[in-house]
Order: C-alpha cells, then structure tokens, then sequence
C-alpha cells in the first residue's frame, strides 16, 4: 500500500511541474530585443493637444477600437497602447471630443514592440500628424 502512495504522489508532483514548465515566461531568442509584454517593449504613445478642447484618444485594430485616456486642450499626455492591439496588422489612432467636432485620425501604423508614435493634434484634423520614431 506504501508504495502505490508514493507512485501517486510521484506522478502528481511530475505532473505539477511539467505544467509549471509549460506557463513559464520564455527566454526568446538573442536578436528579440523587447517583449510586448515588458514595460521597455509596450508601445508608448505621446499625444499633443494643440485643439481647443479636451480629446479622448483611441487605438483602433480591424474595426476594434480602445479607448486609452483624454488629453485635455494645451497639454501633452503619455499612454500605454495595450499589446493586444499591436499585433496582427495596422494599427490607428483616433481622437475625438465628446461633441460633434471632427475626428482626428492618425492613419495606419504597423508598429512593433518598443515603437514610440508621437501624435500632434492641431487646430484642424487636417494638419494633424503622427509620426513613428525611428
């Protein structure tokens, strides 16, 4: 009977770790040089409001859109673009006021972990521009 306890338990115990194993963060490769998942891998995303009011500003992926924060008139803010939204296509950003202003789009990015997108929102959608940093 002792012995059928200690195959169980031994059987568990490999069992537990081979899952353990199988969840483990990886260690990629030597030319990855960011995960999207670390802080220095997110894209970052600099949004200046040169508008006349407040923007809501969105990530938009194949007809999904996130909502990230608000910038409000005359100010800089700084986001986090959620590293869901970065892969698997072209990415845009959209900013908005809560009336019915127009939109500002920032166009279509493929953009890669550690990417920093500068957005300048001008008086006019027009002259609106967003750049990725090289």
């Amino acid at each position: 009977m002792r012995n059928r306890r200690d195959y169980r338990s031994s059987i568990l115990t490999a069992g537990l770790l081979l899952a353990a194993s199988a969840c483990s963060y990886g260690t990629g490769t030597a030319s990855d040089r960011w995960r999207a998942e670390e802080p220095a891998g997110a894209v970052q995303l600099n949004v200046i409001n040169h508008s006349g009011g407040p923007m809501e500003i969105y990530v938009v992926r194949s007809g999904t859109s996130y909502r990230i924060g608000t910038v409000l008139p005359g100010l800089s803010s700084h986001f986090v673009v959620p590293p869901a939204m970065i892969v698997n296509g072209p990415v845009g950003f959209v900013a908005r006021s809560s009336g019915r202003d127009p939109v500002y789009r920032s166009g279509q990015f493929l953009l890669a972990p550690g990417n920093v997108v500068d957005f300048e929102l001008a008086t006019t959608p027009v002259n609106s521009v967003a750049t990725v940093r090289p």
